[in-house]
């Protein structure tokens, strides 16, 4: 029912902009957009297992937040007012001491630039491990595949006795507009009211499920952003199957799960990836990511003191996007030029049809 709903309120939206000149476009109606934010782009209670979710849309200028005061930020006029999503998950009644809640904070500001939603992402960064102005946390994710155009990260390490401190981890992502920051935390050991605050570290699992919030949120949050239901649907052959695609031959989207079993390829979705095996490769999908991994890749684990990041250590092959790899609520769509150059293909156009061929 929820897709259906959301088909609907997608068509109504109509196209907010041209990808192709995304910062130019025609703008959608702030209140239809709030309203897609909060009934599309947010999770669901139970999106996200056993989690509950809260959510509020609205819009404060950043000014207010006190912006403007901010030294060595080379943006001089912070009188801009985004439109922001943020939700509380939580997750309760599951028995584990210190555990109970969960909560998964987030926070989603809509800007109307580039520049500006870069350094309120850079500033969601802020710590004492650097000046303001700059990235307060290291590079990286939680899991360490790459999300956004760009990411910073920091997690107490899950091997780390109880201690004070450590019952909160932080992913910071920017791409385009965008400016994402998700907040894993837990009560401490003996509840909010115990006198002395000692925290388990973050489980490697709720991690993971705060990392997958954020790629869901970032991946639907663009197909808002590129009028996604009023692009045309387009034939794509593939094997001999016959597929939809989505947009132009400039911009064309493909369901990757769809092509990839009609090529004979196996492979499944796992939390936020889509992996499977090509001619004897890896291919590696992630959600929210401007990029294709192929082949075999690895990650490593950087620690400061208590706290630590991930980040990809070597990949065999990495396939640049203009889009990041696009999540609807059911299929994962990518460009099909990168998935084309992905797997060693070509896309050939002849009218509304589209093939997918070897080279």
């Amino acid at each position: 029912m929820r897709q259906l709903k959301t088909l609907m309120i997608l068509m109504l939206a109509g196209v907010i902009f041209l990808w192709g000149n995304l910062s130019e476009g025609q703008k959608m109606d702030e209140e239809r957009m709030m309203r897609l934010l909060k009934e599309f782009v947010a999770l669901e209670s139970n999106e996200l297992h056993g989690f509950g979710a809260k959510t509020i849309v609205d819009r404060k200028n950043l000014k207010a937040y006190g912006y403007d005061k901010i030294p060595n930020v080379p943006i001089r006029n912070w009188d801009v007012t985004p439109i922001d999503l943020y939700q509380r998950l939580t997750r309760t009644e599951t028995g584990m001491l210190g555990r109970d809640p969960t909560d998964i904070f987030i926070r989603v500001h809509l800007l109307p630039d580039r520049e500006i939603a870069y350094w309120v992402a850079v500033l969601a960064t802020t710590s004492q491990l650097a000046p303001v102005g700059q990235p307060g946390l290291p590079e990286g994710s939680w899991t360490g595949l790459p999300i956004g155009e760009k990411s910073w990260a920091s997690a107490p390490n899950p091997k780390e006795p109880p201690a004070p401190g450590i019952g909160t981890a932080n992913l910071v992502v920017w791409d385009g507009r965008l400016a994402l920051r998700v907040n894993v935390h837990y009560q401490p050991l003996g509840g909010p009211k115990a006198r002395t605050a000692i925290f388990l570290p973050i489980a490697e699992e709720d991690l993971e499920a705060g990392e997958l919030a954020a790629r869901i949120i970032l991946a639907k949050a663009t197909l808002v952003l590129i009028g996604w239901e009023q692009l045309p649907s387009l034939r794509l052959v593939v094997n001999g199957t016959s597929l939809r695609a989505k947009g132009s031959q400039g911009s064309l989207f493909v369901p990757v799960g769809l092509v990839m079993k009609a090529l004979g390829c196996e492979g499944e979705r796992k939390g936020g990836i889509w992996v499977g095996r090509w001619r004897g490769k890896k291919v590696t999908f992630p959600i929210g990511a401007r990029c294709v991994l192929v082949g075999d890749w690895s990650v490593e684990v950087l620690r400061k003191g208590r706290s630590g990041v991930k980040r990809m250590k070597g990949v065999e092959g990495k396939v640049g996007l203009k889009v990041p790899v696009l999540y609807d609520g059911r299929e994962i769509w990518v460009e099909g030029e990168g998935l084309a150059k992905a797997l060693g293909l070509k896309l050939e156009q002849k009218g509304q049809t589209i093939a997918l061929l070897p080279k």
